[in-house]
């Protein structure tokens, strides 16, 4: 019981001054010249052993009233509750990150993804707008060497040969 109590008050942030074995008396005159906040004795007073239990002095050495033992056990429950609910919330606020932290990642997968397609399909579009330019400069730079030299074998050839390259969607846009 000794042991319990003493590590439950470390635990819990407070200085413990142990004076091992020591009578009722002589821990309430230490609570005074130690000008200690409180003193926490393990006895049975003259009872037998399996009577033992805490008593508690305040710092003017003395003893609390039976009252204050529900206060302390009220007090013990609320702290347990407290730390239970921290817990609690520490374990949702975990949860709630690692969630966020997920949706984050996949949203900026499916922006990347849509980036991707966007940035080829742009890519594609300019690639065929410029040989569709392409084809509108050869086909025009075609058509006037036909009205030029409509009479001259060899050019008629050549735009011929051109001509026949050049896919026949691609004819339209001249």
């Amino acid at each position: 019981m000794r042991d319990a109590a003493v590590s439950t008050l470390v635990a819990s942030g407070i200085e413990v001054v142990d004076l091992d074995i020591v009578t009722t008396p002589g821990v309430a005159m230490m609570v005074k010249h130690l000008a200690a906040d409180a003193g926490v004795i393990a006895t049975a007073s003259h009872n037998p052993i399996q009577w033992n239990g805490l008593k508690f002095l305040n710092a003017q050495s003395v003893a609390l009233p039976p009252e204050s033992a529900e206060q302390i056990k009220a007090l013990e429950a609320a702290r347990a509750e407290a730390q239970r609910v921290i817990a609690e919330g520490r374990t949702t606020g975990e949860k709630l990150r690692s969630d966020m932290l997920e949706q984050t990642k996949h949203q900026q997968q499916e922006l990347l993804e849509r980036a991707r397609v966007e940035i080829n399909n742009e890519r594609l579009r300019a690639i065929a707008d410029l040989r569709r330019e392409a084809v509108d400069l050869a086909l025009a730079g075609a058509s006037r060497v036909i009205e030029r030299n409509l009479d001259d074998q060899t050019n008629r050839k050549l735009v011929e040969s051109f001509l026949s390259t050049v896919p026949t969607s691609a004819r339209g846009h001249g």
